[in-house]
């Protein structure tokens, strides 16, 4: 099925269980370290959600990816409560532990007052890959329960995040509007009535029915030449924004595909190296005046920005995820000891 850009609510993208289809305890501790377990989301039907009306999480469509994500407050990735060791989906729904961290003000203030018996909830952040439309009048079966229109359902998704939060769905949906910040996502949108009924087995991809041709479906002629104009104008600003010597990383970033933002991060990034790798040469090469020494002291890239290049140019890096925000704090907590590495890579 074709994927498009949507673009929707961040904060219809942070979802949550609430009341009593929630859990939340403390863990066995490992050593010192003080653990959580939560039931990140149950699978149940979300009812009269301000965005998704009555809204569910395919089980078997979520991608779980790297086992260690952070776990945040309230979904700010400045406020780091801790990290996932192992997320697993269980008879309970989807299931998150981890560490608690106790080297920032928020990880040590969500585990006291966990202690405390404070009735933390959680949610999730989870874009989707796949959405089914379900009309008022029509149902769908997901996770063994049935969904009644109008309403939603993500069939495929990417969970990226775990998050501690005081509300659960019904306050938020209720209390709390849509906030104005938007996310783009690629996914593919399907009516649960343009689904034929024997293509909905879970181990199918859901597949259109033949779609009638009419002349509003076929693009017009001003339509493609936008498309046009538009790949012109993003080759264009590439070219203008390469240096000497980039024209081949140039093309095979004009080939790809890349965003415009991407491939001038790309660019700078391989600047930056160049001229690194230059000024190595040039200080190594160079002889020091007779009968003196010269020390060398290095002067090593920022961190951020590193970590942001490392963010730009690795793509399965972007797919774990998301957003180079996400990635920044996540190697800030491994520099600063909060987190450990999952890999050799990170």
């Amino acid at each position: 099925m074709k994927q498009e850009e949507i673009t929707i609510p961040t904060e219809a993208l942070r979802l949550s269980d609430g009341g009593d289809m929630f859990r939340f305890e403390m863990a066995e501790p490992e050593g010192d370290k003080p653990r959580f377990r939560m039931v990140a989301n149950s699978g149940g039907v979300i009812e009269k959600h301000a965005y998704w009306q009555n809204f569910a999480i395919d089980m078997d469509g979520i991608r779980i990816g790297r086992q260690r994500k952070p776990a945040l407050r309230d979904h700010d990735p400045g406020r780091v409560v801790g990290f996932t060791d192992k997320i697993e989906k269980t008879s309970e729904g989807l299931v998150a532990e981890g560490f608690f961290t106790e080297t920032t003000d928020d990880g040590r203030e969500v585990l006291a007052m966990a202690r405390e018996g404070f009735p933390w909830q959680a949610s999730i952040y989870i874009p989707p890959d796949s959405i089914e439309k379900v009309p008022e009048g029509k149902t769908a079966e997901v996770n063994g329960n049935t969904l009644e229109g109008p309403g939603h359902i993500f069939r495929k998704s990417w969970l990226r995040e775990v998050t501690f939060t005081a509300l659960g769905a019904d306050e938020n949906t209720h209390a709390v509007s849509l906030s104005n910040e938007t996310s783009t996502v690629e996914a593919s949108v399907y009516t649960v009535s343009t689904i034929k009924e024997d293509q909905m087995s879970d181990n199918l991809e859901p597949v259109d029915l033949e779609p009638e041709i009419t002349e509003e479906a076929i693009p017009t002629k001003s339509d493609v030449e936008l498309a046009v104009e538009k790949e012109r104008g993003r080759i264009s600003q590439i070219l203008s924004a390469k240096c000497t010597g980039q024209d081949e990383l140039a093309k095979n970033l004009i080939e790809s595909g890349v965003s415009l933002e991407e491939a001038q991060g790309a660019l700078l990034s391989d600047v930056k190296s160049r001229m690194e790798d230059r000024l190595s040469t040039i200080i190594t090469e160079s002889p020091a005046p007779a009968g003196m020494e010269v020390e060398v002291e290095e002067t090593p890239m920022n961190d951020e920005d590193r970590w942001l290049a490392e963010f730009q140019n690795d793509k399965n890096i972007q797919g774990e995820f998301g957003e180079s925000k996400f990635y920044i704090n996540y190697k800030k907590g491994i520099s600063g000891g909060s987190i450990k590495p999952s890999d050799g890579r990170i």
